[in-house]
């Protein structure tokens, strides 16, 4: 008697994993650029895109020059700052 229960059990184990295992095979066969679930795609990034090099940024948008206007605003700031907070 018991060791039908546990054969019962052992069974009913294996079963779901064959189930599992098999739907977990039936959604890596959804094809490339697929998520796995029908009718939804995921988009391609574009074939011919890169990253810009230094001289391809046009004038005014390089990290030089954002950090001498950050530097100058923090400047400012600071000025402000020690006529707030005497003593600080």
């Amino acid at each position: 008697m018991r060791t039908l229960k546990i054969l019962r059990t052992k069974l009913v184990a294996m079963a779901l994993t064959l189930l599992s295992a098999g739907a977990l095979a039936v959604a890596q066969n959804q094809g490339p650029g697929t998520s796995g679930a029908p009718g939804l795609t995921i988009p391609q990034a574009p074939v011919d895109h890169h990253q810009p090099r230094a001289d391809q940024v046009p004038p005014g948008k390089s990290s030089a020059d954002l950090n001498l206007r950050l530097d100058k605003e923090n400047a400012i700031l600071d000025q402000r700052m020690k006529s707030i907070c005497r003593g600080c």
